[in-house]
């Protein structure tokens, strides 16, 4: 076994470690669209400079991490090509989990026709979603009728959308929005 170096310093999610042609993420960490090894819990960093490896280690034992065909709730963060990136906060029944985690869901994972993600889900859209592998970041997947979105705002005016059937509606200005969106969609009653 190789003894890894430790960093004392503490890292946050999302926090840049090095770059992937430096080091390769294990536990508590991922690599980025842009080549960045960053942290997905917040943790101390330890190196293995031999096997150009690099982890986080949590600060605490009492650390929640979902496992494969598990349910998660997480919000859109970005969409880039066919791939949307998830920020997993929660379990299925809302509960917190060791976080924010990192996800991607990937278009072969949604389970409906469209040639592009964001016909889908759209950045700062909350989804319930299924995890499908072991490794951070989580592949999702919104398969299932039960998953996809469950609560969208506007794309026009920011307002929370309503479910009217196949589709979102915004009560505010009108706009009508498509989304895979999950039997569990969150219709909230506003008040002016």
């Amino acid at each position: 076994m190789i003894e890894m170096s430790s960093d004392e310093n503490i890292v946050v999610p999302g926090e840049e470690l090095a770059v992937i042609e430096e080091f390769s993420p294990l536990f508590g960490a991922y690599s980025d669209e842009n080549g960045y090894v960053r942290a997905s819990l917040l943790g101390k960093v330890a190196k293995d400079i031999l096997n150009k490896v690099i982890k986080v280690t949590p600060l605490s034992s009492r650390y929640l991490f979902p496992s494969i065909k598990d349910i998660v709730i997480g919000y859109v963060a970005y969409i880039k090509g066919e791939i949307a990136m998830i920020n997993i906060l929660r379990d299925g029944n809302f509960r917190p989990l060791t976080g924010p985690l990192a996800g991607f869901l990937h278009i072969s994972q949604i389970g409906a026709e469209g040639k592009h993600i964001s016909e889908h889900v759209a950045p700062g859209d909350l989804i319930k979603a299924r995890v499908i592998s072991s490794e951070n970041p989580f592949q999702l997947s919104i398969k299932h009728p039960s998953l996809g979105v469950i609560l969208a705002s506007c794309s026009v005016c920011g307002a929370i959308l309503k479910r009217e059937g196949d589709k979102l509606i915004c009560p505010r200005c009108g706009n009508v929005e498509k989304r895979k969106i999950a039997s569990s969609y969150i219709n909230l009653k506003l008040t002016d």
